[in-house]
């Protein structure tokens, strides 16, 4: 298993503000067998800015393909506060060869008005790595 950390990536916090896709993390990787599934799981720290109804989508992509997708909405009122979850995201991904793959984490707002900030800093997962960055990529 490979474990990506703040050496192999360049990762800063990063606000999703509108509907159009923002990229979250970008890596490439070449599997070393083909024949082979790869388990792909990302988490990160978030938080939200505003209140009200909202709902905001993440996706993780292997060559530009969609492979995995997470919502989360938040509703007014009584019953109101959110549903779902953005992170973690994670896949199990049939590799057949080994070429190159381009891994992508996307997220944008679906509806509403308020905007999300992904913080790349120490946290408290279960899973924090040593190096205290506060969020995972694992391969």
């Amino acid at each position: 298993m490979k474990i990506v950390d703040y050496n192999d990536v360049s990762l800063s916090s990063t606000t999703i503000n509108s509907s159009s896709a923002t990229t979250i993390l970008q890596y490439s990787y070449t599997p070393k067998i083909s024949n082979s599934y790869l388990f792909i799981e990302f988490d990160i720290e978030w938080v939200i800015n505003g209140h009200g109804a909202d709902a905001f989508y993440t996706s993780l992509l292997i060559d530009n393909t969609i492979v995995s997708a997470r919502t989360w909405n938040s509703a007014n009122g009584n019953g109101g506060g959110g549903r779902g979850s953005l992170f973690p995201i994670s896949t199990r991904f049939t590799n057949t060869s080994t070429g190159s793959k381009t891994i992508k984490i996307k997220g944008a707002r679906s509806s509403g008005d308020d905007t999300i900030t992904l913080i790349p800093s120490y946290t408290e997962w279960p899973f924090v790595l040593a190096n205290n960055t506060g969020w995972s990529l694992r391969i």
